[in-house]
């Protein structure tokens, strides 16, 4: 049911306005003051007030900030147009002085756009920062170590506050959806994706866990563009060390360089190169396991006398030997006898003397106890691989 509204500034403009519209605010027609809609029988009488002598001189704008005492309460601005009701959202600045003294009615049929006041436009941008914060944490934290599920609770709790700042703000809502589109993006290549962010699926199937060793061979020709699916090695089959590694169970090996020359050393001012040339051979151990942690020792270590050693010859069977430096020099990037965590590596340094004559490629036993296995390893190095070709060539060119 309609109601009259009366200015209680000038006690002249009036407002007609349906029933439910009663404790917004709306412009006073004659001084343009702003005042909350109530019905006239609860303004209190007061013996003939006077117009607010700065509202009657000039016309002002209606504050679109108006809020009351208790509650901020939304502007409605209201103007006379020439023929017709009074119609609400309209700017109170088109009313004129000359406007009629009858009641001003507004028209209820027709949508009402009421605006919030300016400070209340960013309450909610805490919200939708974290999130787009929460989406580049995770990307860093799924690299380091462990860090794949903290990473996805991280991308799952972005979504949630980007979904409800989203919700919750209706005027900014562009940067909550950017939140949220990106944590949806994170949670798709953590979980669905991995390898698109150099990690290993998170499925470890039983199909491809197989009872004995495997060879695992490299996707492009190299380690790091990633691994194939591991097929059963043949009893004594040798591994082509420039196309794959080696693995059972959660332990994978696999040649990571061979060099010809001087061996970086450690000492007291730092990192040096030894006068002393040596053939060394990278081996890095992977634990690509979920659950438990790997015990390395290095391969050269033996517990009992009668444990498998180390040996590496060439094609034409001669044996070569390992060799350490003279001096007691410690050679840099020897491991020691450690603990690897599930997908965490570890890299070792074995030193030989320099082959003599010629050869096409080399033959390296390791025991797989080093990484808490059983058996023999059985690497095969092509000269390929060798970073020190052409040196080494001079070198049997002189002999």
């Amino acid at each position: 049911m309609p109601f009259l509204a009366v200015c209680p500034y000038c006690r002249k403009g009036q407002i007609r306005a349906p029933e439910h519209m009663i404790g917004l605010s709306a412009t006073c027609p004659r001084c343009h003051s702003c005042f909350t809609l109530a019905p006239a029988s609860q303004l209190p009488s007061i013996s003939e007030p006077a117009a607010p002598q700065a509202a009657l001189a000039a016309p002002q704008t209606s504050n679109p900030n108006c809020v009351l005492s208790r509650r901020p309460v939304r502007t409605l601005p209201v103007s006379l147009p020439d023929n017709g009701p009074l119609i609400a959202g309209a700017d109170p600045r088109e009313v004129e002085e000359s406007a009629t003294e009858a009641p001003v009615t507004i028209d209820a049929s027709r949508p009402v756009y009421l605006r919030e006041p300016r400070e209340s436009a960013g309450r909610h941008a805490p919200l939708w920062l974290v999130a787009l914060a929460f989406a580049g944490i995770a990307l860093l934290v799924v690299q380091i170590p462990y860090g794949r599920i903290p990473a996805l609770v991280l991308s799952l709790l972005g979504l949630g506050l980007g979904a409800f700042s989203f919700l919750i703000d209706d005027r900014r809502w562009r940067w909550p959806l950017a939140g949220v589109v990106l944590n949806i993006i994170a949670v798709l290549l953590i979980v669905l994706l991995p390898t698109w962010l150099g990690l290993e699926s998170w499925r470890t199937t039983r199909e491809e866990a197989f009872a004995g060793p495997t060879f695992v061979e490299f996707a492009s020709g190299h380690a790091v563009a990633g691994l194939k699916k591991p097929r059963p090695l043949n009893e004594d089959e040798w591994i082509d060390a420039s196309r794959g590694g080696w693995q059972q169970n959660d332990a994978r090996v696999h040649v990571s360089f061979v060099n010809l020359g001087p061996v970086e050393v450690e000492g007291a001012k730092g990192t040096t190169r030894s006068k002393e040339k040596r053939l060394t051979i990278g081996i890095n151990v992977t634990n690509v396991g979920v659950a438990r942690v790997m015990q390395f020792r290095p391969f050269e270590d033996k517990v009992q006398p009668d444990d498998p050693s180390v040996i590496l010859k060439d094609n034409e069977g001669r044996i070569i030997s390992q060799r350490g430096l003279s001096g007691n020099l410690t050679v840099a990037g020897k491991a020691k006898a450690a603990s690897v965590a599930f997908h965490s590596s570890i890299s070792h340094v074995l030193v030989f003397e320099v082959p003599s004559g010629s050869w096409a490629e080399l033959l390296l036993e390791l025991p797989a106890a080093g990484v808490g296995q059983s058996g023999i390893i059985r690497f095969k190095i092509p000269k390929s691989m060798l970073g020190g070709n052409k040196e080494f060539d001079q070198m049997n060119s002189r002999k």
